[in-house]
Parts: C-alpha cells; sequence; structure tokens
C-alpha cells in the first residue's frame, strides 16, 4: 500500500480544471475568484482531502498566526484552565496557541521559551511566576508579549494580575464578619506571583487587627499538609486558615477531617486560588478566586492590541473576583 501523500495546490487545481492562482487566491481570500470557480475549488478541497501548509503560507504572509504559551506547571489546574480559556480566545481570532512547560525549573523554562521562537510566534504569553524577567526583557522589547499573574518591571510587556490588595481586604472582609481573630496563612515561597499577594496578607490582616500566623505551604499537596499541620499544632489554634493555594486549602480540610475537627464550625477555611472541580466532591470550598476566565480574556484584549500596535505603550491590568460561597467558612467559635 502506498503512503499517504498530502495533496497540493497543483493537485487541487487539476481537480477543480482551474489554474493555481485561482487556488491560491481562494486559499488566502486574496484576490477575484468568480462564484463557479470558488465552488470548485472548495469541492477539490473537500475531495482531496488537501490541507493547507502553514509553514509555506507564514513564509508567504510574513506571519505565522502561532501565539506562543509558556505556563509553569503543566499539572497544576489553573494553569490548565488559563491554557483551555487563551484557546478559545486564539481560535475566535483565527490564531493557533503553541504550549510549552518548565515544570517549576527555571532552565526548562528557558529552553521552552526559545522553542517557541524558533517557531517564529506572531505573539507570546508568560504563564510562569518565577522566570526572571531578565529572560524574556529583550524579547518583550521585540515581539508583543503579556505576562499573566506576576509584575514585569523593567520590560515592555503587558501585564494582568490578581489585585492583591484589594483580594486581602476581601479576604478581611470575609473573616471578620465571621467574627475570626486568629488566622493561619499558608503562603507560597519563592514566586513573582505570589509575593505581592504574600505581601499584601501579611500586611493588610496584622494592620485589621487579625493574630496572623505564617506557614510555608510550597508549591504541592505534601509541603501544604506540612503547613497545615504547623498551624494546626499552634496553641491556641487558629480559628481560620487562609491558603494561596488550591493545594493548601485542600490540605487544610484533609487534615481537619483526619483530626476530627468540624470544618466551618470549628474551623474555617479560605482559598484565594481557584479550587480544582475536583475539591467539590467532598465540599465546596469558600474562595476569592483567581478566575483563569477572566486572567485569559484581559490578556487575550492586551495582546490583541499589542498585534495591532506593536508601539503601543505596556499596559498593567488588575483583575479582581468576588467571593465564590461556598460552605468552608462559619463563624468562629467563641
Amino acid at each position: 500500500m502506498p503512503l499517504y501523500r498530502n495533496p497540493t495546490i497543483i493537485d487541487v487545481a487539476q481537480a477543480a480544471g482551474v489554474s493555481k492562482s485561482v487556488v491560491s487566491r481562494v486559499l488566502t481570500g486574496n484576490g477575484q475568484v468568480s462564484a463557479q470557480s470558488r465552488r470548485k475549488v472548495q469541492q477539490a478541497i473537500a475531495k482531496l482531502g488537501y490541507s493547507s501548509n502553514a509553514a509555506a503560507q507564514a513564509l508567504a504572509l510574513g506571519r505565522t498566526r502561532n501565539i506562543g504559551l509558556l505556563v509553569r506547571r503543566s499539572t497544576a489546574p489553573f494553569y490548565g484552565r488559563l491554557m483551555f480559556n487563551l484557546q478559545e480566545h486564539a481560535a475566535r481570532a483565527g490564531y493557533r496557541m503553541i504550549a510549552v512547560t518548565g515544570n517549576l525549573d527555571n532552565a526548562s523554562e528557558s529552553r521552552a521559551l526559545q522553542t517557541l521562537l524558533e517557531l517564529r510566534v506572531d505573539g507570546l504569553v508568560i504563564g510562569s511566576g518565577n522566570l526572571p524577567t531578565e529572560e524574556f526583557r529583550v524579547i518583550a522589547a521585540n515581539l508583543p508579549t503579556v505576562v499573566v499573574g506576576r509584575p514585569a518591571e523593567g520590560s515592555n510587556a503587558d501585564v494582568v494580575r490578581i489585585d492583591a490588595v484589594r483580594q486581602a481586604h476581601e479576604a478581611a472582609r470575609v473573616l471578620r464578619a465571621n467574627g475570626h481573630h486568629r488566622i493561619g496563612f499558608i503562603q507560597v515561597p519563592d514566586s513573582l506571583s505570589a509575593a505581592p499577594r504574600n505581601r499584601a496578607l501579611r500586611s493588610i490582616l496584622p494592620e485589621a487587627g487579625f493574630d496572623l500566623t505564617v506557614a510555608e505551604g510550597g508549591y504541592d499537596l505534601h509541603e501544604a499538609v506540612l503547613a497545615v499541620r504547623a498551624l494546626l499544632a499552634e496553641a491556641p489554634r487558629p480559628t481560620a486558615i487562609i491558603s494561596l493555594s488550591a493545594d493548601g486549602a485542600w490540605a487544610a480540610l484533609r487534615e481537619a477531617e483526619v483530626r476530627g475537627i468540624a470544618v466551618a464550625a470549628e474551623l474555617s477555611v479560605l482559598s484565594l486560588d481557584q479550587p480544582d472541580d475536583g475539591y467539590a466532591v467532598t465540599r465546596e470550598i469558600t474562595s476569592i478566586p483567581q478566575s483563569s476566565g477572566e486572567l485569559a480574556a484581559q490578556a487575550w484584549a492586551l495582546l490583541s492590541a499589542r498585534l495591532e500596535n506593536p508601539a503601543r505603550e505596556p499596559r498593567e491590568v488588575l483583575v479582581f473576583s468576588p467571593v465564590h460561597h461556598g460552605s468552608t467558612v462559619g463563624p468562629a467559635q467563641s
């Protein structure tokens, strides 16, 4: 059996009984083509199963219609949702999204970023909270670039991130309304995306009169569990735990169950992340979420504007999502 060969423009032209230039005009949408010739070409394309050569089109047009996306961790639900939402925006605008990841390793992220540049992407979205700004400073000066979830001072990149101060004030309001005073905070260390929110909470909660105890929660469930255990060992025990990550909130629920501590009645849990849908199987977590949908929408709007006008001044957009009322925050015990 012969190997499959992708039909060429010449094959389509012969099948349709038209010239190659007519086929090219139909494919690109440039130039005049009669309705009859267009119909013949479209029928030939369908019959032969022709697909366009993206590399050849990119060479001819000077652009690829590809957008590069670099994410920090492919297994994290937040980055998966961000990728999904950005792909939807790109597809509606006629672009393809090419996603790569460094899986928490800066050297791997740098190599992944280079791969996107070698593919000649038209624009770039950086969704890594740890990649140093120096790694993409020169890139952002020459390629439309949007950074999601963290600052990018000193670069020409647009930025969309969570309004850390507003989120911290909202967390204080929720906890104060439920009479909480002793608060345990699971922060995520060594992250450019987490740093502004860590600082805001460590500043605003004590200023609002809360007794705050901080524990390092790391990037995975195991480290989050260790942080929760340290907080629950405090005397007196916190009446509420805030977690910057969904893993921390999930760890708090798990440890409370193991210890026979009633969630909401004896220990409230508030997440400042967007919990994975799977967590709601046992209990819906009260959260002030990082909305991946809103972040993606704002990131695409910024990137679209930069694609249209590469000389436009960079902008920073702050995003805030209201409280999602689950069942994990209740009145503090007296």
